[in-house]
């Protein structure tokens, strides 16, 4: 039945057996290709490593010296320095607060 149906038609030129050959060719290099490209790559991580300037030849770092009178910190202000002339807000005997100026 089928083959009545077929017999005006050209062969085929590839079988299913020919697709998956190449297939398996494809597949073959893509996977040759990428094991070669991660062996490069770590090879060439591995001597830029290696290559790497190892500090500036120094000995080894010692303790901090004093600080230079170019350097300047700001810290918190101990309150007995702070001008205080008089208090924000002052309480009267009854112990109502009232502003300073009232």
């Amino acid at each position: 039945m089928f083959d009545a149906l077929r017999a005006g038609e050209p062969e085929l030129r590839c079988t299913a057996a020919d697709v998956v050959r190449a297939g398996g060719r494809v597949r073959r290099r893509r996977r040759a290709l990428a094991v070669a490209g991660t062996g490069l790559t770590t090879a060439a991580v591995v001597l830029a490593v290696a290559l790497l300037p190892r500090g500036h030849g120094g000995g080894p770092a010692g303790p901090a010296g004093p600080r230079t009178a170019g350097t300047t910190t700001t810290g918190p202000v101990p309150p007995e320095t702070l001008p205080m002339d008089r208090s924000p807000v002052d309480t009267s005997p009854a112990g109502v607060l009232t502003s300073p100026g009232a």
